[in-house]
């Protein structure tokens, strides 16, 4: 790879282009277009065509090498761990590959050279001539689609083609990337996320007032937990604290629930119940964080006045403090059976009065944070 070292700097010379510029132009760091020049880093191949183009050369001249076919095959051999593919643009065949592709779709050397890019496609010919076409025209364009292997495994792939010319003849390269196991876990994590939110509106019909509830609750104790820089999978364990939080009050009597003027004793002591009645139909479910400890210790405060084991501090989960916070916020700001919404004024001057004494000071600051900056509102709902 001397030569395109040679050549990569000889070609920038000649155009008076600064190494930051070419690399601001093709969108790398100066210093990776430095170490291309000294040769001690190796472009891949998707990045060797966008300098070819760029500087409006030929791919074997940048690589110092007059037969294309031996350079791509050479270059592609020592340097590119990518299934990648070299595509004749009027015919579709197949000229050239790097040695995962043989590895990935199966075949031997000889059956690759011998078919086209319409054989591993799934997709009718037409289609694929037509984003082979728009490829060519954009000079790149990413799709994704489904490949057939030898063995006749259909795999989900994405796709980046690049369009190039070799010595007048239009070359299209396919960047191959397998998203199958990916479109799995995804489809998985979506059927989820739709069980976890029926399950939060399960016990709606006793309580149709708290509509959106749950997932206002989930939004807004989300953004919290993002200012205060929790890690993605603790976010994630209390998005789906929030969305059950509420699911014990299925043990309560709907009376109760929705009874338009103040609680008897013995009834708020039952109401006070709901946290346990939520931690125990949840905490059988194997998550792999404390999902159930932290829907438990939504209704706890800092000084020890909550419920239901009457912790403080350190003793309750920052989840659970955040989680008591958003919880407070929508449900102010919301109508109930004994008033109607109070507004957000109410509810963020109700979290400055008892910061400190209810409510971890920093959850506080970061949700009047997100209100005074309007970072965050809430969906479906009008704020007075």
């Amino acid at each position: 790879m001397n030569s395109f070292s040679f050549r990569l700097k000889n070609l920038r010379k000649e155009k008076n282009i600064s190494q930051e510029k070419l690399a601001n132009d093709l969108g790398y760091s100066r210093s990776t277009i430095a170490n291309y020049e000294q040769n001690t880093r190796l472009p891949s191949a998707d990045v060797l065509t966008r300098i070819a183009d760029y500087f409006e050369v030929s791919l074997d001249y940048l690589l110092g090498r007059s037969n294309i076919r031996l350079s791509l095959k050479d270059y592609l051999t020592h340097n590119t761990p990518s299934i990648l593919l070299f595509i004749d643009f009027e015919s579709g065949k197949i000229i050239e590959h790097s040695p995962a592709a043989l590895s990935y779709y199966g075949y031997t050397r000889e059956q690759f050279l011998n078919k086209t890019i319409f054989d591993l496609h799934t997709h009718p010919r037409g289609e694929i001539k037509i984003l082979i076409d728009e490829a060519h025209n954009k000079k790149q364009q990413v799709f994704y689609s489904k490949h057939r292997l030898a063995n006749g495994e259909i795999r989900d792939v994405k796709i980046t083609i690049t369009s190039l010319t070799i010595n007048s003849k239009i070359i299209i390269t396919f960047l191959i990337q397998d998203i199958t196991d990916f479109r799995k876990e995804n489809i998985f994590t979506n059927i989820l996320d739709s069980l976890l939110l029926t399950l939060g509106k399960i016990n709606l019909y006793k309580t149709p007032y708290k509509k959106n509830h749950s997932e206002h609750v989930a939004a807004l104790a989300y953004e919290i937990g993002k200012l205060l820089s929790l890690p993605a999978y603790r976010l994630n364990a209390l998005k789906i604290a929030a969305l059950l939080h509420d699911i014990g009050e299925l043990n309560i009597p709907y009376d109760i629930l929705n009874k338009p003027s103040g609680l008897t004793e013995n009834e708020f002591n039952l109401i006070k119940e709901h946290p346990q009645f939520s931690y125990d139909i949840i905490s059988n479910i194997p998550f792999e964080q404390p999902v159930a400890k932290i829907v438990l210790q939504h209704h706890e405060r800092i000084d020890g006045s909550g419920y239901p084991k009457g912790l403080s501090n350190s003793n309750i989960l920052i989840e659970a403090k955040i989680l008591a916070v958003a919880d407070v916020v929508d449900a102010i700001t919301s109508d109930r059976p004994y008033r109607q919404a109070l507004g957000i004024d109410y509810a963020l001057n109700e979290l400055k009065r008892n910061s400190r004494i209810k409510y971890d000071p920093d959850v506080v600051e970061a949700c009047l944070k997100l209100f005074k900056n309007k970072l965050f509102t809430f969906k479906n709902k009008k704020l007075k």
